[in-house]
């Protein structure tokens, strides 16, 4: 049996009587340190128009989402996203996005790309840490991409600093 949502009399849903999302859970859960089998399953572009956080910086690029595929762990189906730059107006940010680009393509094994679509399906393992926000509070951060053939390398078990981006 699967929960359906009635469509009755044109109401597309009616929360009434249902379960809230309780106010101090925030939804999000860590993942531990560690490499991760995953794959790319989306992105959407994205710019600096209307984001509250572009603190006057222009740019465009994507939004990539990382899915876990890996069965080991219990993280599988977890979803990790990452924004890359075609464009940036500051030339440091530019260039963490362009290597950060250039190695995702690397672990999946496509140097030229039209289209952000090339990247997605294809098997590859990211190197998740747990940063730490100014504010105290934890975060999961992919730091690497790496080819599935690549060796393991020791993901760090302390969390870190992610730096700006």
């Amino acid at each position: 049996m699967t929960d359906e949502i009635p469509m009755d009399e044109g109401v597309f849903f009616d929360a009434e009587g249902k379960d809230l999302i309780d106010e101090n859970d925030d939804g999000f859960k860590l993942i531990p340190a560690g490499l991760y089998e995953s794959i790319i399953i989306g992105w959407k572009e994205v710019n600096s128009e209307g984001d509250e956080y572009a603190n006057g910086d222009e740019y465009r690029g994507v939004k990539l989402s990382f899915q876990i595929i890996q069965e080991e762990g219990g993280f599988k189906n977890r979803q990790l996203g990452k924004k890359v730059f075609t464009f940036h107006s500051d030339p440091g940010k530019m260039k963490k996005s362009n290597t950060a680009l250039a190695t995702i393509c690397n672990a999946v094994g496509v140097t030229k790309i039209k289209s952000p679509e090339e990247l997605c399906s294809i098997p590859f393992r990211l190197k998740v840490v747990v940063g730490k926000a100014d504010n105290g509070k934890e975060f999961n951060w992919v730091q690497n991409y790496l080819k599935m053939e690549s060796p393991d390398i020791k993901a760090d078990d302390a969390t870190e600093k992610a730096p700006f981006e």
